[in-house]
Protein backbone atom coordinates (compact mmCIF):
# COMPACT_ATOMS: atom_id res chain seq x y z
CA UNK A 1 0.00 0.00 0.00
CA UNK A 2 1.30 3.45 -0.93
CA UNK A 3 0.71 6.76 0.79
CA UNK A 4 -2.79 8.07 -0.12
CA UNK A 5 -3.76 11.73 0.10
CA UNK A 6 -6.84 13.91 -0.39
CA UNK A 7 -5.86 17.26 -1.90
CA UNK A 8 -7.33 20.74 -2.07
CA UNK A 9 -5.92 23.95 -3.61
CA UNK A 10 -7.34 27.44 -4.06
CA UNK A 11 -5.81 30.73 -5.17
CA UNK A 12 -7.47 34.09 -5.87
CA UNK A 13 -6.15 37.46 -6.97
CA UNK A 14 -8.22 39.29 -4.34
CA UNK A 15 -7.77 43.07 -4.27
CA UNK A 16 -4.35 43.02 -5.94
CA UNK A 17 -4.03 43.87 -9.64
CA UNK A 18 -2.62 40.40 -10.38
CA UNK A 19 -1.98 37.12 -8.61
CA UNK A 20 1.66 36.79 -7.56
CA UNK A 21 1.14 33.50 -5.71
CA UNK A 22 1.97 30.07 -7.10
CA UNK A 23 0.77 26.71 -5.74
CA UNK A 24 1.36 23.12 -6.79
CA UNK A 25 0.81 19.57 -5.54
CA UNK A 26 2.87 17.01 -7.46
CA UNK A 27 2.13 13.29 -7.49
CA UNK A 28 5.41 11.35 -7.65
CA UNK A 29 6.24 9.89 -11.06
CA UNK A 30 5.95 6.13 -11.39
CA UNK A 31 8.76 4.40 -9.55
CA UNK A 32 9.58 7.37 -7.31
CA UNK A 33 6.76 7.01 -4.78
CA UNK A 34 8.98 5.46 -2.12
CA UNK A 35 12.15 7.40 -2.88
CA UNK A 36 10.68 10.90 -3.37
CA UNK A 37 7.03 10.99 -2.27
CA UNK A 38 4.47 13.74 -2.83
CA UNK A 39 5.52 17.38 -3.10
CA UNK A 40 3.33 20.38 -2.22
CA UNK A 41 4.53 23.97 -2.53
CA UNK A 42 3.18 27.49 -2.04
CA UNK A 43 5.15 30.59 -3.05
CA UNK A 44 4.16 34.22 -2.51
CA UNK A 45 6.07 36.62 -4.78
CA UNK A 46 7.44 39.70 -3.05
CA UNK A 47 5.51 42.66 -4.45
CA UNK A 48 8.38 45.10 -3.87
CA UNK A 49 10.76 42.99 -5.97
CA UNK A 50 11.30 43.35 -9.71
CA UNK A 51 8.70 40.70 -10.59
CA UNK A 52 7.15 38.77 -7.71
CA UNK A 53 4.92 36.72 -9.97
CA UNK A 54 7.85 35.47 -12.04
CA UNK A 55 9.84 34.67 -8.90
CA UNK A 56 7.00 32.65 -7.37
CA UNK A 57 6.08 30.74 -10.53
CA UNK A 58 9.67 29.99 -11.50
CA UNK A 59 10.50 28.77 -8.00
CA UNK A 60 7.54 26.40 -7.77
CA UNK A 61 8.06 25.08 -11.32
CA UNK A 62 11.78 24.65 -10.77
CA UNK A 63 11.23 22.86 -7.48
CA UNK A 64 8.65 20.52 -8.99
CA UNK A 65 10.95 19.63 -11.89
CA UNK A 66 14.30 19.41 -10.13
CA UNK A 67 13.31 17.73 -6.87
CA UNK A 68 12.37 14.51 -8.67
CA UNK A 69 15.65 14.59 -10.62
CA UNK A 70 17.82 14.48 -7.49
CA UNK A 71 19.47 11.14 -6.54
CA UNK A 72 17.26 8.63 -4.76
CA UNK A 73 19.95 8.33 -2.10
CA UNK A 74 19.42 11.93 -0.94
CA UNK A 75 17.12 12.59 1.97
CA UNK A 76 14.23 14.98 1.12
CA UNK A 77 15.73 17.81 3.20
CA UNK A 78 19.06 17.53 1.37
CA UNK A 79 17.34 17.40 -2.03
CA UNK A 80 15.15 20.41 -1.24
CA UNK A 81 18.10 22.38 0.09
CA UNK A 82 20.19 21.78 -3.04
CA UNK A 83 17.34 22.58 -5.42
CA UNK A 84 16.38 25.75 -3.56
CA UNK A 85 20.01 26.91 -3.46
CA UNK A 86 20.18 26.58 -7.24
CA UNK A 87 16.85 28.40 -7.66
CA UNK A 88 18.08 31.17 -5.37
CA UNK A 89 21.15 31.68 -7.56
CA UNK A 90 18.96 31.78 -10.68
CA UNK A 91 16.71 34.47 -9.17
CA UNK A 92 19.78 36.42 -8.11
CA UNK A 93 21.00 36.33 -11.69
CA UNK A 94 17.66 37.68 -12.96
CA UNK A 95 17.69 40.75 -10.67
CA UNK A 96 16.91 43.96 -12.56
CA UNK A 97 18.63 47.27 -11.87
CA UNK A 98 19.50 46.23 -8.35
CA UNK A 99 15.96 45.09 -7.56
CA UNK A 100 15.89 41.41 -6.53
CA UNK A 101 13.47 38.79 -7.80
CA UNK A 102 12.22 37.29 -4.53
CA UNK A 103 9.51 35.02 -3.21
CA UNK A 104 8.52 33.23 -0.04
CA UNK A 105 8.31 29.46 -0.25
CA UNK A 106 6.76 26.78 1.92
CA UNK A 107 7.30 23.26 0.55
CA UNK A 108 6.15 19.97 2.02
CA UNK A 109 7.26 16.45 1.09
CA UNK A 110 5.15 13.50 2.26
CA UNK A 111 7.13 10.29 1.78
CA UNK A 112 6.47 6.90 3.29
CA UNK A 113 5.48 7.49 6.89
CA UNK A 114 7.25 10.84 7.36
CA UNK A 115 6.95 14.47 6.31
CA UNK A 116 9.66 17.03 5.56
CA UNK A 117 9.01 20.78 5.53
CA UNK A 118 11.23 23.41 3.86
CA UNK A 119 10.33 27.01 4.57
CA UNK A 120 11.58 30.55 3.95
CA UNK A 121 9.56 33.77 4.26
CA UNK A 122 6.20 34.55 5.85
CA UNK A 123 3.91 31.96 4.30
CA UNK A 124 2.89 29.38 6.87
CA UNK A 125 2.48 25.64 7.33
CA UNK A 126 -0.04 24.22 9.81
CA UNK A 127 -0.64 20.66 11.00
CA UNK A 128 -4.02 19.63 12.36
CA UNK A 129 -3.76 16.38 14.33
CA UNK A 130 -6.13 15.01 16.94
CA UNK A 131 -8.02 18.27 17.27
CA UNK A 132 -4.82 20.30 17.87
CA UNK A 133 -3.59 22.78 15.27
CA UNK A 134 0.15 23.54 15.29
CA UNK A 135 2.07 26.10 13.25
CA UNK A 136 5.06 24.22 11.83
CA UNK A 137 6.84 27.17 10.24
CA UNK A 138 8.39 30.37 11.56
CA UNK A 139 7.73 33.82 10.05
CA UNK A 140 10.96 35.31 8.72
CA UNK A 141 10.05 38.97 9.20
CA UNK A 142 11.61 41.82 11.16
CA UNK A 143 9.83 42.29 14.47
CA UNK A 144 10.90 45.92 15.06
CA UNK A 145 8.58 48.94 14.97
CA UNK A 146 8.22 50.32 11.46
CA UNK A 147 9.29 47.03 9.87
CA UNK A 148 5.89 45.32 9.70
CA UNK A 149 5.92 42.52 7.10
CA UNK A 150 9.46 43.30 6.00
CA UNK A 151 11.01 39.97 5.05
CA UNK A 152 14.44 39.12 6.37
CA UNK A 153 14.60 35.88 4.37
CA UNK A 154 13.21 34.87 0.98
CA UNK A 155 14.26 32.92 -2.10
CA UNK A 156 16.24 35.33 -4.28
CA UNK A 157 16.66 37.97 -1.59
CA UNK A 158 20.27 37.19 -0.59
CA UNK A 159 23.26 35.57 -2.24
CA UNK A 160 23.06 32.65 0.20
CA UNK A 161 19.68 31.14 1.00
CA UNK A 162 19.06 29.91 4.54
CA UNK A 163 15.86 27.85 4.72
CA UNK A 164 14.26 26.21 7.75
CA UNK A 165 13.74 22.44 7.70
CA UNK A 166 11.55 20.28 9.89
CA UNK A 167 10.47 16.66 9.69
CA UNK A 168 8.33 14.25 11.66
CA UNK A 169 6.16 11.15 11.64
CA UNK A 170 2.89 11.02 9.72
CA UNK A 171 -0.38 9.72 11.13
CA UNK A 172 -3.54 8.74 9.28
CA UNK A 173 -5.94 11.68 9.38
CA UNK A 174 -3.23 14.36 9.54
CA UNK A 175 -4.25 17.60 7.80
CA UNK A 176 -1.55 19.94 6.50
CA UNK A 177 -2.30 23.48 5.35
CA UNK A 178 0.06 25.78 3.45
CA UNK A 179 -1.20 29.38 3.56
CA UNK A 180 0.11 32.68 2.22
CA UNK A 181 0.09 35.71 4.51
CA UNK A 182 -2.97 37.02 2.69
CA UNK A 183 -4.92 34.16 4.30
CA UNK A 184 -3.46 33.53 7.74
CA UNK A 185 -3.01 37.18 8.75
CA UNK A 186 -6.66 38.37 8.47
CA UNK A 187 -7.99 35.06 9.82
CA UNK A 188 -5.68 34.35 12.74
CA UNK A 189 -4.69 30.92 14.04
CA UNK A 190 -7.99 30.26 15.80
CA UNK A 191 -10.07 30.77 12.64
CA UNK A 192 -7.65 28.71 10.55
CA UNK A 193 -8.04 25.91 13.09
CA UNK A 194 -11.83 26.18 13.05
CA UNK A 195 -12.11 26.07 9.25
CA UNK A 196 -9.76 23.10 8.94
CA UNK A 197 -11.84 21.18 11.47
CA UNK A 198 -15.14 22.26 9.93
CA UNK A 199 -14.50 20.93 6.43
CA UNK A 200 -13.61 17.27 5.96
CA UNK A 201 -12.91 17.62 2.22
CA UNK A 202 -9.52 19.35 1.63
CA UNK A 203 -10.81 21.11 -1.49
CA UNK A 204 -13.71 22.62 0.44
CA UNK A 205 -11.35 23.58 3.27
CA UNK A 206 -8.96 25.35 0.88
CA UNK A 207 -11.81 27.24 -0.78
CA UNK A 208 -13.32 28.16 2.60
CA UNK A 209 -9.99 29.54 3.87
CA UNK A 210 -9.58 31.71 0.77
CA UNK A 211 -13.19 32.94 0.87
CA UNK A 212 -13.00 33.70 4.58
CA UNK A 213 -9.77 35.68 4.13
CA UNK A 214 -11.37 37.83 1.42
CA UNK A 215 -14.47 38.38 3.56
CA UNK A 216 -12.20 39.41 6.45
CA UNK A 217 -10.76 42.20 4.31
CA UNK A 218 -7.51 40.71 3.04
CA UNK A 219 -5.67 43.19 0.84
CA UNK A 220 -3.34 40.60 -0.66
CA UNK A 221 -3.52 37.58 -2.95
CA UNK A 222 -5.08 34.63 -1.14
CA UNK A 223 -3.86 31.05 -1.64
CA UNK A 224 -4.17 27.79 0.27
CA UNK A 225 -3.07 24.17 -0.12
CA UNK A 226 -4.73 21.58 2.13
CA UNK A 227 -3.68 17.92 2.28
CA UNK A 228 -5.19 15.12 4.34
CA UNK A 229 -3.41 11.80 4.89
CA UNK A 230 -5.93 9.12 4.00
CA UNK A 231 -3.73 6.07 4.58
CA UNK A 232 -0.10 5.22 5.22
CA UNK A 233 2.06 2.49 3.67
CA UNK A 234 2.19 -0.58 5.86
CA UNK A 235 5.71 -1.57 4.84
CA UNK A 236 9.07 0.09 5.06
CA UNK A 237 10.32 2.91 2.89
CA UNK A 238 11.85 0.86 0.08
CA UNK A 239 9.52 -1.89 -1.06
CA UNK A 240 12.23 -3.77 -2.95
CA UNK A 241 14.36 -3.99 0.21
CA UNK A 242 11.45 -4.54 2.58
CA UNK A 243 10.48 -7.56 0.45
CA UNK A 244 13.63 -9.44 1.41
CA UNK A 245 11.62 -11.79 3.62
CA UNK A 246 9.62 -12.94 0.61
CA UNK A 247 12.65 -14.04 -1.42
CA UNK A 248 14.00 -17.57 -1.39
CA UNK A 249 17.52 -18.13 -0.07
CA UNK A 250 19.58 -20.17 -2.58
CA UNK A 251 21.07 -23.41 -1.30
CA UNK A 252 24.80 -23.92 -1.54
CA UNK A 253 25.40 -23.90 -5.29
CA UNK A 254 27.52 -26.33 -7.32
CA UNK A 255 29.38 -25.78 -10.61
CA UNK A 256 27.00 -26.21 -13.53
CA UNK A 257 23.92 -25.37 -11.48
CA UNK A 258 21.58 -22.71 -12.93
CA UNK A 259 19.82 -20.02 -10.90
CA UNK A 260 18.03 -16.77 -11.84
CA UNK A 261 19.33 -16.94 -15.41
CA UNK A 262 22.96 -17.56 -14.39
CA UNK A 263 25.09 -20.73 -14.60
CA UNK A 264 27.52 -21.24 -11.73
CA UNK A 265 31.16 -21.94 -12.59
CA UNK A 266 32.98 -21.90 -9.25
CA UNK A 267 32.89 -20.79 -5.64
CA UNK A 268 35.11 -17.72 -5.28
CA UNK A 269 34.94 -16.98 -1.57
CA UNK A 270 33.09 -17.86 1.59
CA UNK A 271 32.65 -16.06 4.91
CA UNK A 272 30.43 -16.50 7.95
CA UNK A 273 27.63 -14.56 6.27
CA UNK A 274 28.06 -14.79 2.49
CA UNK A 275 28.94 -17.04 -0.40
CA UNK A 276 30.44 -15.57 -3.58
CA UNK A 277 30.32 -17.45 -6.89
CA UNK A 278 31.68 -16.98 -10.39
CA UNK A 279 28.93 -17.54 -12.98
CA UNK A 280 27.89 -16.70 -16.54
CA UNK A 281 24.74 -14.97 -17.71
CA UNK A 282 22.60 -15.93 -20.71
CA UNK A 283 24.97 -14.10 -23.10
CA UNK A 284 28.01 -15.93 -21.76
CA UNK A 285 29.41 -12.94 -19.86
CA UNK A 286 30.97 -13.62 -16.50
CA UNK A 287 29.24 -12.32 -13.38
CA UNK A 288 29.74 -12.56 -9.65
CA UNK A 289 26.86 -13.82 -7.50
CA UNK A 290 26.69 -12.98 -3.82
CA UNK A 291 24.28 -14.93 -1.61
CA UNK A 292 23.86 -15.55 2.10
CA UNK A 293 24.86 -18.60 4.07
CA UNK A 294 22.07 -20.64 5.64
CA UNK A 295 22.87 -19.20 9.08
CA UNK A 296 22.96 -15.56 7.91
CA UNK A 297 19.71 -16.01 5.98
CA UNK A 298 17.90 -16.55 9.27
CA UNK A 299 18.61 -12.90 10.18
CA UNK A 300 16.13 -10.61 8.34
CA UNK A 301 18.49 -7.66 8.78
CA UNK A 302 21.26 -9.43 6.83
CA UNK A 303 18.82 -10.21 4.04
CA UNK A 304 17.86 -6.53 3.90
CA UNK A 305 21.54 -5.57 3.91
CA UNK A 306 22.18 -7.69 0.82
CA UNK A 307 19.32 -6.11 -1.11
CA UNK A 308 20.28 -2.66 0.14
CA UNK A 309 23.78 -3.19 -1.24
CA UNK A 310 22.25 -3.88 -4.64
CA UNK A 311 19.96 -0.86 -4.30
CA UNK A 312 22.95 1.38 -3.59
CA UNK A 313 24.98 -0.03 -6.49
CA UNK A 314 22.14 0.63 -8.92
CA UNK A 315 21.98 4.29 -7.86
CA UNK A 316 25.71 4.87 -7.50
CA UNK A 317 26.62 3.97 -11.08
CA UNK A 318 30.31 4.80 -11.45
CA UNK A 319 33.38 3.48 -13.25
CA UNK A 320 34.88 3.05 -9.78
CA UNK A 321 32.20 0.60 -8.61
CA UNK A 322 31.06 -2.83 -9.84
CA UNK A 323 28.19 -2.78 -12.32
CA UNK A 324 25.07 -4.52 -10.96
CA UNK A 325 23.34 -7.10 -13.15
CA UNK A 326 19.59 -7.66 -13.06
CA UNK A 327 18.69 -11.33 -12.40
CA UNK A 328 16.22 -12.99 -14.74
CA UNK A 329 14.26 -14.23 -11.73
CA UNK A 330 13.76 -11.92 -8.73
CA UNK A 331 12.44 -14.64 -6.41
CA UNK A 332 15.96 -15.45 -5.22
CA UNK A 333 17.81 -13.52 -2.53
CA UNK A 334 21.05 -12.74 -4.32
CA UNK A 335 23.16 -9.89 -5.70
CA UNK A 336 24.66 -10.10 -9.20
CA UNK A 337 27.54 -7.94 -10.48
CA UNK A 338 29.85 -7.91 -13.48
CA UNK A 339 33.07 -9.89 -13.05
CA UNK A 340 36.31 -8.06 -13.81
CA UNK A 341 39.76 -9.55 -14.44
CA UNK A 342 42.44 -8.62 -11.96
CA UNK A 343 42.79 -8.98 -8.21
CA UNK A 344 42.41 -7.08 -4.97
CA UNK A 345 45.16 -5.02 -3.43
CA UNK A 346 45.05 -7.41 -0.46
CA UNK A 347 45.94 -10.35 -2.75
CA UNK A 348 48.97 -8.48 -4.07
CA UNK A 349 50.13 -7.61 -0.58
CA UNK A 350 49.63 -11.17 0.66
CA UNK A 351 52.01 -12.37 -2.09
CA UNK A 352 54.62 -10.03 -0.66
CA UNK A 353 54.46 -7.66 -3.61
CA UNK A 354 55.76 -4.20 -2.81
CA UNK A 355 53.78 -1.13 -3.88
CA UNK A 356 56.00 1.73 -4.99
CA UNK A 357 55.38 5.34 -4.00
CA UNK A 358 54.19 6.40 -7.46
CA UNK A 359 51.71 3.53 -7.72
CA UNK A 360 50.49 4.16 -4.16
CA UNK A 361 49.72 7.76 -5.12
CA UNK A 362 47.86 6.60 -8.25
CA UNK A 363 45.81 4.15 -6.20
CA UNK A 364 45.09 6.81 -3.59
CA UNK A 365 43.88 9.30 -6.21
CA UNK A 366 41.57 6.73 -7.79
CA UNK A 367 40.27 5.73 -4.39
CA UNK A 368 39.53 9.39 -3.63
CA UNK A 369 37.51 9.63 -6.87
CA UNK A 370 35.63 6.44 -5.99
CA UNK A 371 34.77 7.75 -2.53
CA UNK A 372 33.83 11.12 -4.03
CA UNK A 373 31.34 9.41 -6.35
CA UNK A 374 29.71 7.84 -3.29
CA UNK A 375 29.84 10.93 -1.10
CA UNK A 376 28.06 13.03 -3.75
CA UNK A 377 25.17 10.63 -3.26
CA UNK A 378 25.38 10.75 0.56
CA UNK A 379 26.76 7.22 0.71
CA UNK A 380 29.55 6.44 3.20
CA UNK A 381 31.41 3.19 2.43
CA UNK A 382 32.68 2.51 6.00
CA UNK A 383 34.79 -0.53 5.05
CA UNK A 384 37.67 0.74 2.92
CA UNK A 385 40.55 -1.77 3.09
CA UNK A 386 42.90 -3.55 0.67
CA UNK A 387 40.51 -6.52 0.35
CA UNK A 388 37.86 -4.16 -1.06
CA UNK A 389 40.11 -2.41 -3.60
CA UNK A 390 40.10 -4.27 -6.92
CA UNK A 391 42.68 -3.48 -9.61
CA UNK A 392 42.26 -4.74 -13.16
CA UNK A 393 45.20 -5.35 -15.57
CA UNK A 394 44.84 -1.79 -16.92
CA UNK A 395 45.25 -0.33 -13.44
CA UNK A 396 41.59 0.70 -13.09
CA UNK A 397 40.41 0.67 -9.50
CA UNK A 398 37.00 -0.48 -8.32
CA UNK A 399 35.77 -0.13 -4.77
CA UNK A 400 34.00 -3.31 -3.68
CA UNK A 401 31.48 -4.34 -1.05
CA UNK A 402 28.83 -1.82 -0.01
CA UNK A 403 27.53 -4.31 2.54
CA UNK A 404 28.06 -1.98 5.50
CA UNK A 405 27.71 1.32 3.62
CA UNK A 406 25.52 3.97 5.19
CA UNK A 407 23.02 6.08 3.30
CA UNK A 408 20.34 8.29 4.93
CA UNK A 409 17.76 6.93 2.49
CA UNK A 410 18.43 3.30 3.44
CA UNK A 411 15.63 1.46 5.26
CA UNK A 412 15.86 2.30 8.98
CA UNK A 413 16.23 -1.29 10.15
CA UNK A 414 19.10 -1.99 7.75
CA UNK A 415 20.79 1.30 8.65
CA UNK A 416 20.62 0.49 12.35
CA UNK A 417 22.00 -2.97 11.71
CA UNK A 418 24.96 -1.58 9.77
CA UNK A 419 25.55 1.05 12.44
CA UNK A 420 25.77 -1.64 15.12
CA UNK A 421 28.19 -3.70 13.07
CA UNK A 422 30.38 -0.67 12.42
CA UNK A 423 30.38 0.13 16.16
CA UNK A 424 31.57 -3.21 17.50
CA UNK A 425 34.01 -4.05 14.74
CA UNK A 426 37.55 -3.28 16.01
CA UNK A 427 39.55 -0.91 13.82
CA UNK A 428 42.99 -1.55 15.35
CA UNK A 429 43.21 -5.27 14.64
CA UNK A 430 42.36 -6.28 11.05
CA UNK A 431 43.06 -9.91 11.87
CA UNK A 432 40.28 -9.87 14.46
CA UNK A 433 37.65 -8.77 11.96
CA UNK A 434 35.22 -11.29 10.45
CA UNK A 435 36.36 -12.42 7.02
CA UNK A 436 34.46 -10.74 4.21
CA UNK A 437 34.47 -12.11 0.70
CA UNK A 438 35.86 -10.03 -2.15
CA UNK A 439 33.24 -9.81 -4.86
CA UNK A 440 35.43 -9.42 -7.95
CA UNK A 441 38.44 -11.67 -7.64
CA UNK A 442 39.84 -14.03 -10.24
CA UNK A 443 39.07 -17.67 -9.37
CA UNK A 444 41.98 -19.79 -8.29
Amino acid sequence: MMLALAIGTASETGRKPRNEDAVAVIEPPAGLEAAKGWLAALADGVSQSADGRLAAQATVKGLAADYYATPDTWEPAHALDRVLAAQNLWLQGQARHGEPLATTLTALVLRGRRYTLAHVGDSRAYLLRGGRCEQLSEDHVWQHAGFSHVLKRAVGLDAHLVADFRDGELAAGDVFALLCDGVWEPLGDAEVHRLLQLHDAPQRAAEALVAAALAAGSQDNVSAVVLRVESLPAGRLLDEVAGAAGRAVPPRLRPGQAIAGFTVEALLAESRSSLVYLARDGQGQRVVLKTLTALAAQDPAQAEDLLTEGWLLQRAASRYLPEPVEPADRQWLLLAMRWYPGETLAARLERGERIGAAEAVRIGLRLARALGALHRLDIVHRDVKPANLHLDPDGRLRLLDLGVAHCPASPPSAARRRARRATWRPSCSPAARPARAATCTRPA
